[in-house]
């Protein structure tokens, strides 16, 4: 099975209609969308459709920081990770991260805050 391809959309709650492989997608209240399958012809037609990628990500490439050492998040799309979020990935996807909690999770920047993703 292929790892999942997270991305995020121009709106919340947008609905992209079929894909190539025979899937629907809408964005969540956050905006992201999620290719649960990992269908990289359904990953092309999102960011077709205005979607940006956020994961998978060449993760060598970017820095770990502590939720209070991020940087500010006015630059919508940016990408790191942080080494103390109170939730996990899988439980906290989407939300803003906080700091304090021992779980390693990708962020990414909305404009105004870090939400794990």
């Amino acid at each position: 099975m292929s790892a999942p391809i997270i991305l995020l959309a121009p709106a919340a709650n947008l609905s992209f209609g079929g894909a190539p492989s025979g899937a629907a997608y809408v964005s969540d209240k956050n905006g992201l969308v999620v290719v649960a399958n990992g269908s990289v012809a359904d990953e092309a037609a999102l960011i077709a459709a205005g979607c940006t990628l956020l994961y998978p990500l060449n993760v060598l490439a970017l820095p770990v920081w502590t939720v209070a050492t991020l940087p500010s998040a006015g630059i919508a799309g940016q990408a790191s990770f942080v080494s103390d979020a109170t939730q996990s990935f899988a439980a906290g996807a989407g939300n803003i991260v906080a700091g304090g909690g021992a779980n390693c999770v990708p962020v990414y920047a909305d404009g105004t805050n870090w939400r794990i993703g």
